[in-house]
């Protein structure tokens, strides 16, 4: 067969045109046709010659295009491919490349591969056999393909790592959350050991001071008899007041160490809470008129009576008092208010014009041993207990315990007990009491 003609794939009939014309006419027929294919076409023969090849399969490979024309053999344009520059691959993997393109070449039922040209452009090679033994090579370009499987594969890739990170973070977290959970156990352990020691200590603490206060209230007294020099008396009486100041601050702590525990108990009754502020008002106002302090209440009328420990709410009322007085300079007033708030909310206020207190400065004065003013010089001495434990009476009553406050103007302590807590009216010809002490008709305080 000459290079210019097809293969006799025709059989003759008696219609055709003559052979000679048919041959000559269709090898540039077919070319035509196959230059018009968006895919690149080479036909091979059974010898594995190139019979024709179209324009598209000329232009995949360039550096070697004029190699690609009939009667070329594979292996030759293989090595060629491989050796000139028409692939991205090494020099050291050309042979090898050869080796398996010749035997996917001659596979009997065809074979496949991609391959990466020199301009960086991707193709699909598809080889199949014809009848007559020969094999058409059919090249389509899948750049973009190959683009979009590079940049799914970057994304599973990414994917992949944000879930190892993930997954390494989530076991950072368990194990975090193991060393907090063993952190938090053993600082409740300490917790509890410190409060069963406080405990503890406190009762060691309270039976010898007991005693000392005792006798010397019996030496203060003088029961029986005189104590000679007129020091003695005066001795007896600092043992007295440091012994009896000492025992307070012994039950504070026993009192915080028990809520701290969750062992302290309520002993729940019915109070009066305008007799109580009365009482406690007596406890105060000896240290208020020295301080040159005006003691005053404030009860609304009809004030109903309350469920709460009696105990316990007059340890409130008297720690914050006692503070009022304490931080109140000369000619300023203290005053003890109680109403029942329009949502059904028992309401104490302590309010005085002492020297108030930094916005800042409220957590660290209800924290347990919070002091403002720590220094050893300070002023106003105290162990720092009195408004943590009293805010820790009042939440185991159910209630919050607020302070407003404004420096060098004056604190208000508010004390917000829960409805559910109103358990009475008061008797009928209690009427409300006036800041002075006396009894006139009036309007409810304002607990806002």
């Amino acid at each position: 067969m000459s290079p210019g003609s097809l293969p006799d794939v025709i059989e003759e009939d008696s219609d055709a045109r003559p052979a000679k014309d048919v041959s000559s006419l269709s090898l540039d027929w077919f070319a035509e046709i196959l230059d018009l294919l968006p895919v690149g076409a080479c036909l091979y023969d059974s010898q594995e010659r190139i019979i024709l090849c179209n324009k598209r399969h000329r232009d995949f490979y360039a550096p070697i295009s004029d190699m690609l024309g009939p009667g070329r053999v594979a292996e030759e344009i293989f090595q060629a491919i491989a050796h000139k520059g028409a692939l991205s691959i090494t020099p050291d993997h050309a042979e090898s490349w050869v080796k398996d393109r010749m035997t996917s070449f001659r596979e009997p039922g065809g074979g496949g591969f991609d391959l990466m040209l020199c301009d960086q452009r991707w193709i699909q090679v598809d080889l199949r056999p014809t009848g007559g033994g020969g094999v058409m090579e059919i090249s389509t370009e899948i750049t973009e393909i190959k683009e979009k499987e590079d940049t799914l594969r970057i994304r599973v890739a990414e994917l992949q790592d944000s879930q190892d990170r993930m997954e390494l973070q989530g076991r950072r977290l368990v194990e975090l959350a193991e060393v907090l959970a063993a952190a938090r156990d053993e600082a409740e352990r300490a917790n509890r050991t410190k409060s069963e020691f406080l405990a503890n200590m406190s009762h060691e603490l309270r039976s010898p001071l007991n005693a000392i206060i005792g006798f010397s209230e019996i030496m203060k007294g003088e029961l029986f008899g005189g104590l000679g020099r007129p020091e003695y008396s005066e001795y007896t009486t600092d043992i007295y007041n440091s012994g009896t100041h000492l025992l307070e601050v012994i039950n504070d702590i026993l009192d915080l160490s028990k809520i701290e525990a969750g062992r302290l108990d309520l002993v729940e009754g019915t109070v009066d809470v305008a007799e109580l502020i009365e009482g406690c008002k007596r406890f105060v106002i000896s240290r208020a008129q020295q301080e040159g302090i005006s003691l005053q209440t404030d009860i609304a009328p009809g004030l109903p009576f309350l469920l709460a420990d009696e105990r316990k709410l007059k340890q409130i009322l008297i720690n914050l008092l006692s503070n009022a007085v304490k931080f109140t300079p000369e000619g300023g007033i203290v005053t003890a208010k109680a109403a029942l708030d329009e949502d059904g909310t028992f309401v104490i206020i302590v309010s005085d014009t002492g020297i108030g207190l930094k916005e800042d400065d409220i957590p660290t004065a209800l924290a347990p041993f919070g002091q403002v003013d720590s220094s050893f010089s300070r002023q106003y001495e105290g162990t720092g207990l009195g408004l943590s434990l009293t805010k820790a009476l009042v939440e185991i009553h159910e209630g919050e315990l607020l302070i407003e406050s404004e420096e060098k103007k004056g604190t208000d302590v508010i004390i917000r007990l829960p409805g559910s807590r109103v358990v009475a009216a008061p008797p009928e010809d209690r009427e409300s009491l006036s800041p002075d002490g006396e009894n006139p008709d009036g309007e409810n305080p304002d607990v806002s």
